[in-house]
């Protein structure tokens, strides 16, 4: 019976040359930790936009919106931003509200004049999320709660 193999064979390591079984480490998901980084970054690139906006610094806001929307809107790029500045005030708190996925957050804006929601949505190219991509605010999605 040369040619046929036997029902019960053991796996052998030939570097120890035993037969143990091997055992398989479990490691604790890192996609938490990830989670976590990705709400702080796209909270804190929420909160840098409010500040450029509540400053009156309408450029520095447009550089933080969402590369689609920039490459979008060439033309009155400033006028979005400068109508949420009039209507959020300057005081601002900044938290997350909803996650949509990955690389979209739903985040609220507390001000003086109002609660407000915005996304912020991570992409290396424009129409292209990505984990590796950068947060960016969508001027178009901000609406008063």
């Amino acid at each position: 019976m040369a040619g046929k193999k036997e029902k019960h064979q053991k796996t052998v390591n030939f570097e120890t040359q035993k037969t143990e079984p091997k055992v398989e480490k479990k490691e604790q998901p890192k996609v938490e930790k990830k989670s976590v980084h990705n709400t702080l970054a796209g909270q804190e690139t929420t909160r840098q936009f409010c500040l450029a906006v509540s400053e009156e610094r309408y450029d520095d806001a447009y550089e933080l919106t969402q590369i689609t929307w920039r490459q979008k809107y060439t033309q009155d790029k400033i006028l979005p931003i400068k109508a949420f500045g009039e209507m959020m005030g300057k005081g601002f708190e900044v938290s997350l509200k909803k996650r949509i996925s990955d690389m979209c957050y739903l985040m609220q804006i507390k001000s003086m004049n109002g609660k407000f929601s915005v996304k912020v949505i991570k992409e290396i190219e424009a129409y292209k999320p990505h984990p590796e991509g950068y947060w960016g605010i969508n001027p178009l999605s901000i609406r008063k709660m």
